[in-house]
């Protein structure tokens, strides 16, 4: 999807945390020469795991979930809309579903209300951090 939308015109933003993600390609290089397995991964094709798709701008994160919630809370923030960042309640029922319906951690293997090993409970308090920045913000 995100290459249809380059190949329109579209401006694209990649967010990644580990280099296998859309928009990473933009350091490709780095990411090839400096994470364990972005020249030699794991897997039977042993090519690495860094990817070539590059995107306009690139939002790196330790956990890409937490880079999305970085956007999300700068549009409430510049929308004059706080109610655009999702609750703690939605995040946790989310994480939540997604574990029902099967999703796994990506470093645990496990289907848990986790995202790359942080569980539950660090991403509602960021959750509810991101909040209180924005409302503070929009206070002033």
């Amino acid at each position: 999807m995100p290459l249809l939308a380059s190949k329109r015109g579209a401006y694209t933003v990649g967010i990644g945390d580990a280099g296998n993600e859309f928009g990473m390609g933009r350091i490709y290089s780095a990411i090839r020469e400096f994470h364990p397995a972005g020249a030699t991964c794991r897997c039977p094709c042993n090519g690495g795991m860094a990817t070539d798709m590059e995107s306009d701008a690139l939002i790196v994160a330790g956990c890409s979930n937490w880079g999305a919630y970085g956007v999300a809370a700068m549009l409430a923030y510049l929308l004059e809309k706080p109610e655009l960042f999702h609750s703690a309640v939605e995040e946790e029922f989310m994480l939540r579903q997604m574990a029902i319906a099967g999703a796994n951690d990506a470093f645990t293997g496990e289907s848990q209300p986790s995202v790359d090993n942080i569980h539950l409970q660090a991403h509602l308090g960021l959750n509810h951090i991101m909040h209180e920045i924005i409302e503070n913000a929009l206070s002033d």
